[in-house]
C-alpha cells in the first residue's frame, strides 16, 4: 500500500510523542516512590495574579485529595494514596508563571518540558497563553490539560495532545441568546444589541462568535466596543453603547 508523506509524517510523529512521554514516565518512576512531576502554567504575578492563586488553591487541593487517602470523600481518586495504576505514586507539582503573557507563557512551557521533566502540562486560563503553551507541548508530544480557556479556535487546531473540559465561547453565548429569546416570548422588547469585549485572543473570538449568532437569531448589532484588559473601569464604554 503506498503512504502520503504527510500521513507518514503523522504517524510517525504521533508514536515518537508517545515514545517521549513514555520515556519520560519511566524515568520519573525509575527512583524507588519517585512522584510523578506535572507542570502547570498560570499567572501568579502581574494584573491577574489574583485569579492565578485562587487556580493554583484548586489544583494543589485536587493534588492532595489524590495524594492523600480521603476514603470518606466521594471523589475519584480520593479513596486511596496516590495514582493507584502507577503504584501509589503521587502527584508533584512545578509551577510556571505565565504572567498573563503569551510569550513568557510559552517560555515557561518550554522550561518545565526540557528542565523539569514533567510529564504533562496543565493551563493556562487565558486563551492567548493557552494557544502558545499548549503550542510547546505540542511541538514536543507533551499531553497539555486545559480545564477553563474558552477560545473556540484552541481545538480546532488539529492537536493531538491538547485536551479541554470545559466548555468554549459558542456553548456560552447561545446561552445569552436562548436566554432573550426567552425573554421575548414573555413580552419583552429585545431587537438591537451591543457586544462588549477585551481586546484578546478570548475577547475577539467571543465577540465574533456573539456577532454570528446575532445575525442567526436576526438581531440588530448597533455597537462593538473592544477594551484593555484588565480595565480600571468601563464607565466610558456603557456610556456609549448607551
Amino acid at each position: 500500500m503506498r503512504i502520503t508523506r504527510r500521513t507518514f509524517l503523522r504517524y510517525t510523529g504521533a508514536g515518537l510523542g508517545t515514545l517521549a512521554v513514555g520515556d519520560r514516565l519511566a524515568g520519573a518512576l525509575a527512583a524507588q516512590d519517585a512522584a510523578i512531576p506535572v507542570g502547570a502554567v498560570y499567572p501568579l504575578s502581574g494584573a491577574l495574579a489574583r485569579i492565578g492563586a485562587g487556580i493554583r488553591n484548586g489544583i494543589e487541593l485536587a493534588v492532595d485529595i489524590v495524594n492523600t487517602a480521603y476514603p470518606d470523600l466521594s471523589l475519584p481518586l480520593a479513596a486511596t494514596a496516590g495514582l493507584p495504576r502507577l503504584g501509589g505514586r503521587k502527584i508533584r507539582l512545578v509551577w510556571g508563571d505565565s504572567r498573563g503573557d503569551p510569550a513568557t507563557g510559552r517560555a515557561e512551557a518550554e522550561r518545565l518540558i526540557e528542565r523539569e521533566r514533567v510529564v504533562a502540562l496543565i493551563g493556562s486560563y487565558q486563551s492567548a497563553v493557552t494557544a502558545t503553551a499548549s503550542l510547546a507541548a505540542e511541538a514536543r508530544g507533551i499531553p497539555f490539560l486545559n480545564p477553563e480557556s474558552s477560545s473556540p479556535r484552541l481545538t480546532e487546531r488539529g492537536f493531538k495532545w491538547f485536551f479541554r473540559t470545559g466548555p468554549h465561547d459558542t456553548t456560552f453565548t447561545k446561552l445569552f441568546f436562548d436566554l432573550m429569546e426567552d425573554m421575548k416570548k414573555r413580552g419583552h422588547r429585545i431587537s438591537r444589541v451591543a457586544i462588549l469585549a477585551e481586546d484578546t485572543e478570548f475577547g475577539a473570538t467571543a465577540a465574533g462568535v456573539a456577532d454570528g449568532f446575532a445575525k442567526v437569531y436576526k438581531y440588530d448589532v448597533v455597537a462593538r466596543e473592544l477594551y484593555t484588559s484588565p480595565p480600571a473601569s468601563l464607565t466610558a464604554e456603557f456610556l456609549r453603547l448607551r
